[in-house]
């Protein structure tokens, strides 16, 4: 048995590389539950009158009516850079914007749509430092978990698991979840906790994620973890399932290999 799981990791190794490069940017739950709460994040920026009005007064003395105007076109040229999905461009801009940027409630949002961005664009190291920024000066607001979503799945793509797995405990105390708990188990797959990862994919399947990868990387856990017979059930349903032909063709050479080895 010792054997087995020992060969079995140096296999899921890459398997899990894999699966981490094909996770999608957005999850049907998960994101679109924390982006509903987030849906005035933006209110400020742009073309807002009403910011203007409510903190003109606010403005140092240095900020002058000129430098406002000027403020005022940059932030339309964001707006329009975004608009045409120039996101890279658009990244660009926010740095840029953040550089000069004096009003405090401004610069927050600014780190915010650029976490956004940089989440949007693939560039996850930078998401999750952008993801920290906008967590602390959030600090209780129910837009926070919004970030705490996006430095979660950034901290998993970039292999900080254990911050992943901090971050997805935080949002799950808003409620359960089955792809958070999904992504919760790669995280622990990767930290080689196999027994609370199978704990994550199994109560990801009970509340209803039915994908074949999550019964292939449930089997992996299980056997990991010494609960050979589950295991190997598992991977047998991803193999007469047969939804994936990658998982399908890895699942039976697992089984070979084990069979080989008895």
């Amino acid at each position: 048995m010792e054997n087995e799981i020992k060969w079995y990791h140096k296999k899921w190794v890459r398997i899990v590389a894999g699966v981490l490069a094909v996770v999608m940017i957005f999850t049907t739950v998960g994101y679109v539950m924390l982006r509903n709460e987030a849906d005035e994040l933006y209110k400020n920026l742009a073309d807002s009158d009403e910011y203007l009005k409510r903190n003109s007064r606010s403005f140092s003395d240095s900020f002058d009516a000129d430098n406002l105007i000027l403020n005022m076109s940059q932030y339309s040229d964001l707006k329009k850079l975004m608009e045409d999905g120039k996101y890279e461009e658009s990244i660009v801009k926010v740095k840029s914007l953040l550089e000069t940027e004096t009003d405090s409630a401004r610069v927050e949002q600014l780190h915010e749509l650029l976490c956004e961005l940089d989440y949007n664009v693939g560039d996850y190291e930078e998401a999750a430092k952008e993801a920290d920024i906008c967590i602390d000066s959030l600090e209780a607001a129910n837009t926070s978990y919004l970030f705490y979503y996006l430095g979660a799945v950034s901290n998993m793509h970039t292999g900080e698991y254990d911050k992943s797995v901090k971050y997805i405990d935080t949002i799950l105390e808003l409620g359960d979840d089955p792809q958070l708990f999904y992504y919760r188990g790669i995280n622990n797959m990767a930290l080689q906790e196999f027994g609370e990862a199978s704990s994550d994919f199994e109560k990801s399947i009970e509340l209803g994620k039915d994908d074949i990868d999550l019964y292939y990387d449930l089997g992996i856990c299980l056997i990991s973890n010494g609960d050979v017979d589950e295991g190997v059930a598992k991977l047998g349903y991803v193999i007469d399932t047969d939804d994936s032909p990658e998982l399908t063709e890895a699942a039976q050479n697992i089984l070979l290999a084990m069979s080989q080895e008895e």
